[in-house]
């Protein structure tokens, strides 16, 4: 089953010397999950019945470098050819509080699988036996595209409201058919996802456009009112068509510009809700910007220059997709993609040879002087910048 897994002789490394320590360990979650939907595996992760201190034991024995990532909660990570491979104790969550848990460690392989989030989620595999390990009927919902809590859905959702987003992205990449008990359960506790800290909604939100099913989440979130607790706003129907019209034109997106139409741009509001970085913030801000700039003005040149290239593409793409037009944003790219921006010629240093001083009136002047520079069409040279600003004197 794991046939196609590059980590496949480093993850048996792991196995071996769990194994000859004593303890059992299998592959678990999602690297089972997307082997049997025959998908691209990125992080193989393991369980065992080794504590914390027994795994790290074990791989000191084999010689393999390890670090406690995740110790409090059973987890330890093997690195072998930089490649971090993660092992956690089963264990059962005793208390949560929708967002940590208090555990203990257990023997009991079903009993850890009942503490995971989705049935598919839950399927275990020894590699040795070559035998997949299935309580719930994982296996089945993967195949017939059903995302389904593990257990009673409200407990679920209630021991991490996280898992509520988490359904929605999973919904978009393997859902076919309809859970009814676990969508009862995400609506129903919808408005504790504000009880999460921005940095896992951020997360789970990045995760969400990394898919290529991406719209088929966002539109289940929408469908559901499941936006306006996660990012506190609720789009425009015109909002959410522009977002199905990205898709359907295979205009490529980004977090960041998914934001700005589902925020109904407006930067600040969603952007205090997760707590984007500077660098997000001043991208979403000026991406909102150049798009009602675009509105007012079709001089592309002065736009890119104020911009820069990925911006006004970005805002292009809104564009193109408000009018379903994807020639409209080819056209545009394809002009101006290798289009070298001018550097304007003055510098602040300048207009101290003229005799300006330091201070708020020398960046008035300058600010004054580069925007006729670019009314010129970027054309006014250095001489005839200077020339302008000495009547100022």
């Amino acid at each position: 089953m794991f046939h196609n897994i590059k980590q496949l002789q480093q993850a048996k490394l792991i196995i071996s010397a769990i194994k000859k320590y004593g303890g059992e360990i299998r592959f678990i979650g999602g690297c089972v999950r997307d082997a049997l939907s025959k998908r691209k595996i990125k992080d193989i992760d393991l369980a065992t019945t080794l504590l914390p201190y027994q795994v790290e034991e074990a791989l000191n024995n084999a010689k393999i470098k390890n670090i406690p990532t995740g110790k409090q909660f059973g987890t330890i990570s093997a690195i072998i050819n930089k490649t971090a491979y993660e092992i956690t104790t089963l264990r059962l969550d005793l208390k949560t509080d929708g967002r940590k848990a208090e555990v203990k460690y257990t023997n009991d392989w079903q009993q850890d699988a009942l503490r995971r989030d989705f049935t598919f989620n839950a399927l275990s595999y020894d590699i040795d036996e070559d035998k997949l390990y299935d309580y719930f009927n994982g296996q089945e919902d993967l195949n017939s595209g059903i995302v389904r809590f593990v257990g009673e859905p409200e407990k679920r959702v209630q021991e991490d409201y996280l898992r509520i987003i988490r359904y929605y992205r999973f919904f978009g990449i393997f859902g076919k058919k309809i859970d009814q008990s676990s969508v009862y359960a995400c609506k129903k506790f919808a408005n504790k996802i504000s009880n999460l800290s921005a940095e896992r909604k951020l997360n789970e939100f990045i995760k969400i456009f990394k898919t290529e099913h991406w719209f088929k989440t966002v539109s289940a979130l929408y469908e559901d009112n499941i936006l306006i607790d996660y990012i506190g706003n609720n789009p425009s129907k015109n909002e959410i068509t522009i977002i199905k019209n990205l898709h359907s034109l295979k205009l490529q997106i980004n977090p960041i510009l998914a934001l700005a139409i589902l925020s109904s741009y407006k930067a600040k509001p969603v952007s205090e809700i997760l707590k984007l970085s500077k660098k997000q913030f001043n991208y979403l801000d000026n991406l909102i910007n150049c798009f009602h700039q675009m509105e007012i003005q079709s001089n592309e040149k002065h736009l890119i220059y104020k911009f820069e290239k990925e911006i006004y593409f970005d805002s292009l793409k809104i564009i193109a997709a408000r009018n379903k037009d994807y020639n409209l944003f080819d056209m545009q790219f394809n002009r101006y993609k290798d289009w070298q921006i001018p550097v304007f010629p003055i510098s602040g240093s300048d207009l101290k040879k003229l005799g300006f001083k330091e201070g708020k009136s020398l960046g008035n002047h300058l600010r004054e002087l580069e925007e006729s520079w670019i009314k010129s069409d970027f054309k006014l040279t250095k001489e005839q910048l200077l020339e302008i600003i000495k009547t100022t004197l």
